[in-house]
């Protein structure tokens, strides 16, 4: 199973060449080997956060507002179509377990490592380093060209 972080998706999202490249990688993996592609609530909560804010910074003009929210639709339907893995009881445990190990990375990447960890899944992140120190988990950055 491969779990997309949110820098990952967000290329996806934007339509990025490296989107499109990583796209094209991630259907290789499905049909090649079988790999099941998905993400995590914490990466969809990251996301809408993002155009939630764009939304609030300008309550004063609407018109503005449109595009955002025009955006916004857009994401629901694309998340629609994902496998969404849950921050439940357990990678809530494991993600306790994590912080106590010191790991004092953003408590979003420690939530979606121990959502990884607890589905045995490799997260495709470009933060590497960080996820790296993540003990047991395998980390690969799939927006780097293969090699």
């Amino acid at each position: 199973m491969l779990v997309l972080d949110t820098d990952h998706l967000r290329d996806i999202i934007e339509g990025t060449d490296l989107g499109g490249m990583l796209l094209e990688r991630l259907r290789r993996a499905m049909i090649d080997r079988e790999e099941e592609v998905v993400t995590t609530i914490i990466s969809v909560e990251e996301t809408l956060r993002g155009w939630l804010s764009q939304i609030r910074r300008h309550t004063r003009d609407p018109d503005r507002q449109v595009e955002y929210y025009v955006r916004l639709q857009a994401l629901i339907s694309f998340y629609q179509k994902w496998t969404i893995l849950p921050f439940d009881s357990i990678a809530a445990q494991r993600f306790t377990n994590l912080q106590r190990q010191g790991l004092r990375h953003h408590p979003y990447d420690i939530r979606i490592a121990a959502i990884a960890l607890c589905n045995q899944a490799t997260v495709l992140t470009a933060n590497v380093n960080h996820f790296r120190q993540v003990p047991d988990l395998q980390v690969e950055d799939w927006l780097e060209p293969p090699a």
